[in-house]
């Protein structure tokens, strides 16, 4: 860790809120359904390739966890922490959890898991 100190708020959590949460724990007996997603990257791939010329390269991976970590940024109740049953509490920066192929040094590959700590901060400015 680098030493900083997480920022965060704490709010009350809505009454209203409540019955959201009694339905979902309602929803959890049933069975998930699991969609797949096709975007077309040529623009996004192009523009890391000219970025990469200039000498300033980003891989994708680390673009995508960038624009995720954005995007929830502007809504933060959707990476608050429930704490009891009357408080939320927001954080101020998104930290984001994802898998990265690793080579060990005696060359065998695995998957590992990290965290990238603020990931929503400045990562994308050109």
């Amino acid at each position: 860790m680098n030493g900083s100190v997480d920022t965060y708020s704490v709010r009350e959590f809505p009454r209203i809120r409540q019955s959201y949460i009694d339905v979902r724990e309602q929803g959890r007996r049933r069975h998930l359904i699991h969609g797949l997603v096709e975007a077309d990257v040529t623009a996004v791939r192009r523009a890391l390739r000219a970025r990469a010329a200039g000498g300033r390269p980003l891989s994708f991976t680390g673009l995508v966890v960038a624009c995720v970590a954005m995007a929830v940024a502007e809504q933060p109740l959707l990476h608050a922490y429930r704490s009891g049953r009357r408080r939320l509490v927001l954080f101020d920066d998104v930290d984001v959890n994802t898998e990265v192929e690793e080579t060990r040094p005696d060359g065998t590959r695995i998957v590992a898991s990290r965290i990238i700590r603020g990931a929503n901060r400045g990562v994308c400015a050109s």
